[in-house]
């Protein structure tokens, strides 16, 4: 059984470093579950390769990074990855869109379909299931994406300026969604933005 006590992400002595170029200097700092940590600083300052380290896609140069207490492993751990573009896939409708991480999970079919409608309600997109991206506005497609992250039920959730690209009333509609899926669902949210 987890410690509720333990931190969901520990981020220990943090350095990463491409060549003579220093990036991330000895960074450290939890997240606990349920936390909305947002990380702000302007372009070029290290926020997406914090990111990268995070999700295994750069090995750091010192430090490390745990969640529940161990490396971060994306084949053991559930954590959704919230892009700054839209990363719908065109050819396929808003539900299945939604519904894409749990076809690659091997979900069962009634389960997923029931997920599909639970998130496409949250994000108020049910009216729009059967469109296609192209279809969708700019806030819209950004909330297929959201809804497609939170079906998979992850542990950890990371936006990388998933907002960024919205008008300030679209900004204001995803972050709601977001303050209100880690008030029910106890997630950890990660949120990356040069914007205060």
């Amino acid at each position: 059984m987890q410690d509720n006590k333990m931190p969901k992400v520990q981020v220990r002595n943090l350095t990463k470093k491409f060549g003579d170029l220093l990036v991330l200097n000895d960074i450290s700092f939890d997240v606990r579950s349920g936390e909305f940590l947002c990380i702000v600083g302007p372009t070029g300052c290290g926020k997406t390769t914090f990111l990268n380290s995070l999700t295994k896609l750069y090995q750091p140069t010192a430090g490390e990074i745990l969640l529940d207490g161990e490396p971060v492993d994306l084949k053991k751990h559930n954590i959704a990855y919230i892009f700054q573009e839209y990363s719908t896939m065109p050819w396929l409708t808003v539900e299945e869109n939604v519904g894409f991480g749990l076809d690659i999970k091997g979900v069962e079919k009634e389960k997923a379909k029931a997920l599909v409608n639970e998130y496409l309600d949250i994000v108020g997109l049910t009216k729009y299931r059967k469109y296609y991206p192209d279809q969708l506005s700019a806030s819209m497609l950004q909330r297929v994406v959201i809804a497609r992250a939170l079906a998979v039920s992850p542990e950890l959730i990371i936006a990388d300026e998933s907002t960024s690209m919205l008008d300030v009333s679209a900004q204001a509609q995803v972050i709601q969604i977001y303050k209100r899926l880690i008030k029910e669902q106890n997630v950890s949210f990660i949120f990356i933005s040069h914007n205060l």
